[in-house]
């Protein structure tokens, strides 16, 4: 089971239905039930989650990012947290992170979750929901970190 913030999904969309579909770069769904809990107010997601979590090889301390997307439906995107181990990177290590000319410090939390820092790279790139960042391995020398940042826009 896999719990989500209760605003993910609205109570006009739990009337209609009882299920989600999530998406993944794959473009191959995944139908997902859910049910609200009533005394945490969280989502939950059941049947289904497991066959997505199989499909996807999501192992634990993988880190999924859930999207609301205008096609029927979640998209899910996440970062193996084997693909920092093995380039040798320690979860609480700061990484800085490029984009262009310009460059942020910024900190991975035990999750390997961006934190202190990638606030400011948000704003600093005008980043708005639907907007995509890949993130390609530079440098690991002399204990830094540096990833290049392409960002792609989402347009409406």
């Amino acid at each position: 089971m896999w719990v989500v913030p209760n605003s993910f999904i609205t109570e006009d969309e739990e009337d209609e239905h009882d299920h989600v579909t999530l998406w993944t770069s794959e473009s191959r769904p995944w139908h997902v039930e859910f049910y609200r809990n009533n005394s945490s107010y969280q989502i939950n997601f059941t049947t289904g989650w497991k066959n997505f979590v199989k499909d996807n090889n999501l192992q634990l301390g993988d880190v999924c990012v859930f999207e609301k997307i205008k096609k029927s439906g979640i998209s899910v995107k996440y970062l193996p947290k084997d693909f920092l181990k093995y380039h040798g990177i320690p979860h609480s290590n700061a990484v800085t992170l490029k984009v262009g000319e310009r460059s942020w410090d910024v900190k991975l939390d035990s999750h390997c979750r961006f934190t202190r820092g990638w606030c400011e790279l948000i704003r600093g790139c005008q980043l708005k929901p639907g907007d995509v960042c890949r993130f390609e391995l530079m440098d690991k020398k002399n204990k830094k970190i540096v990833f290049q940042v392409t960002i792609v826009i989402c347009i409406k």
